[in-house]
């Protein structure tokens, strides 16, 4: 059987293989959207978003939401709330706070304006509180959530924010100011 001679790798080739063993990385990092925080000042109040122009922002959150029951027997295991994938809707709202469905079985997840930034503030993970209105989870040394007349602690994403795919928003911004007084969906 004759001997098959192979010829050591050149520069060109190595580097081929490299880009070929990387594209897909490449690729993928490509297509994930860039998102940021919607903020209360910047976006909210100075183009005067109304409840319904809320209704119409596609909305995310910074990181997954995974919580784990207290009124339950200890050692459930923890229920995911919002996977940071999944695009969520404002279902309603008010001053310094928007509440988001990111399932559509859930009644939606409050998420507050600090209260106590001076400058600019997004729109954090918040709580409701005994007596009404909202804090934010991230205050609480234990992260306690009441939600659904429950009180779960969370473990992961307790600083979660309200964050908007750049681009979108963006295209969103420009056709509501182009259509003044007509509906615009966020695509």
């Amino acid at each position: 059987m004759p001997t098959r001679h192979t010829l050591p790798p050149t520069r060109m080739t190595i580097l081929l293989a490299t880009l070929i063993a990387f594209a897909p990385a490449i690729v993928g990092c490509a297509k994930k959207p860039m998102m940021v925080p919607f903020l209360q000042k910047e976006h909210r109040e100075a183009y005067a978003f109304t409840e319904q122009d809320l209704e119409r922002v596609q909305f995310y959150s910074s990181s997954d939401v995974v919580v784990e029951d207290l009124d339950e027997k200890p050692g459930g295991e923890g229920m995911m709330l919002v996977d940071d994938a999944r695009p969520g809707v404002a279902i309603g709202s008010g001053p310094g706070w928007i509440r988001v469905r990111f399932q559509d079985s859930s009644a939606g997840l409050v998420f507050l304006a600090d209260p106590a930034a001076h400058g600019d503030t997004g729109y954090s993970l918040a709580t409701e509180v005994d007596g009404g209105g909202y804090r934010l989870v991230r205050s609480d040394d234990d992260r306690v959530l009441r939600y659904g007349g429950r009180r779960y602690r969370v473990p992961i994403g307790a600083f979660a924010e309200l964050v908007v795919d750049r681009d979108k928003f963006t295209e969103f911004l420009i056709a509501r100011q182009q259509n003044p007084g007509r509906p615009v969906r966020e695509r």
